[in-house]
């Protein structure tokens, strides 16, 4: 009796380290779709390196991702800014965290001379949450305030609406 309850015990901790070397692939075997990586942050475009040199030197990267199909970037910096990026390292979006506002000179750096004066004549330069780049030109800019709360410009950066 003793002999058959050693080689059960053999047989099952022989059939659990097999499982833990083997990977489950679903779909019968087939690979399924992959949706994003991580990235190693030497292994990030010169671009998004440059950018985050600037503009936040000794910040740590918390998470950097790249999307499998389009190749764009997120990354997620340790003071809780994030920011996605094109497959080329251009900015595209940036956003601070929840109620606070981007620095200026980061602002300043992002978009163009008339939003930015658009901005500081409003009294809206410091108050900056995100910004997004959007595909076919022009920006949005979110502040932190509540009315507005959005603003839109053209590619040139000339203010067009609120989009409240």
């Amino acid at each position: 009796m003793k002999t058959i309850q050693i080689a059960l015990i053999a047989l099952a901790t022989a059939g659990a380290a097999m499982n833990a070397d083997a990977q489950y692939i679903p779909n019968g075997g087939m690979p399924g779709i992959a949706v994003a990586g991580s990235v190693d942050s030497s292994m990030l475009p010169d671009g998004i390196r440059t950018f985050l040199e600037k503009n936040y030197p000794g910040v740590g990267i918390v998470k950097s991702e790249r999307e499998f199909e389009s190749g764009r970037y997120e990354i997620d910096l340790a003071n809780g800014v994030d920011m996605d990026f094109s497959s080329t390292g251009k900015i595209d979006e940036i956003s601070a965290p929840d109620n606070t506002a981007l620095p200026e000179a980061i602002v300043r750096n992002i978009l163009p001379r008339a939003t930015i004066d658009h901005l500081h004549k409003n009294g809206y330069l410091g108050s900056v949450n995100e910004i997004d780049i959007r595909d076919k030109g022009g920006y949005k800019v979110q502040l932190v305030k509540q009315q507005p709360d959005e603003l839109i410009y053209d590619v040139d950066g000339i203010f067009i609406s609120f989009d409240d």
